[in-house]
């Protein structure tokens, strides 16, 4: 029997040679398998006159034409590189998921996972990259925060601020933007407590940034450390930096709080105010 068959998308026909499969009972020959290749590929069978064999030695071969035939129609040699190309693409671990948006390509927006720590190291980059006035523009604050302020409620008075932002462990965030005439702008970033109390009018043993260690740090970026006078029932601490050759400089106000705990009473920061302009 000659067996040809075009597989689909193939330019050319395949043609195969087989020994036909039948064997004698008495006087005539009687087939006792036939494989319906027309199922695969549009095979056609060319001749099928019988003729005698030995049974044995031609089901063999037919059972393999048989079993090959489909994977030689289903897979052209274009589909087989692709597939291996999918499978090694497969392999690929996903790219990680990012835990959580910026803002402007800069500090993740601030959440119910964002620490008094965290808050403090982004307030404290903030005030070290201050070196022109431009520097304090909301824009730049949101950016190095990860806030986002809210419209001005009138144009005529450009004040943005954001309330009660959620922190980590109940804490919130209230911040505050206002630009000035001579180009600076005043910024306040405060942290109320979670009971919503005033520390500078209830006593508290909850210390929210400790001031001698912000003091220290504002220091060693080159800001010097003023006096420190009461204020709005607690204490103003301020520090200053010169810029454009002493005739401008950025203030940095730490808002104080004292501790009740007798044993080791400390001064503690709720509020920083920055601003700037003439010495």
């Amino acid at each position: 029997m000659h067996i040809r068959y075009t597989p689909t998308n193939a330019p050319h026909a395949l043609s195969i040679n087989v020994a036909p499969i039948s064997f004698g009972l008495g006087s005539a020959d009687v087939p006792i398998a036939r494989v319906t290749m027309s199922q695969y590929c549009n095979v056609t069978p060319v001749n099928r006159n019988p003729m005698n064999s030995n049974f044995s030695r031609s089901l063999l071969p037919l059972l393999m034409i048989a079993i090959a035939l489909p994977s030689a129609c289903t897979r052209t040699p274009s589909e087989a590189r692709r597939d291996a190309g999918t499978s090694s693409a497969a392999t690929v671990p996903p790219p990680l998921q990012k835990k959580g948006k910026s803002t402007n390509n800069g500090a993740e927006v601030v959440s119910a996972n964002t620490t008094l720590q965290e808050l403090e190291r982004r307030l404290l980059r903030f005030i070290d990259r201050l070196t022109v006035p431009a520097d304090l523009d909301y824009p730049q604050m949101e950016s190095a925060l990860g806030i986002k302020l809210g419209p001005p409620s009138d144009p005529a008075y450009p004040w943005r601020e954001l309330k009660d932002a959620a922190l980590a462990d109940g804490y919130a965030l209230y911040a505050t933007h206002r630009p000035t005439k001579d180009g600076f702008s005043r910024i306040e970033i405060a942290v109320t407590l979670p009971d919503h109390s005033d520390p500078t009018r209830v006593p508290t043993s909850t210390c929210i940034w400790e001031a001698e260690a912000l003091s220290k740090a504002l220091e060693a970026m080159g800001y010097t450390r003023g006096g420190q006078r009461p204020f709005q029932g607690g204490w103003l601490r301020q520090h200053w930096r010169a810029i454009d050759g002493g005739s401008q400089i950025f203030s940095v106000s730490l808002l104080l709080y004292r501790t009740n705990e007798q044993s080791s009473q400390k001064e503690c920061i709720y509020s920083v105010k920055i601003d700037g302009g003439k010495p």
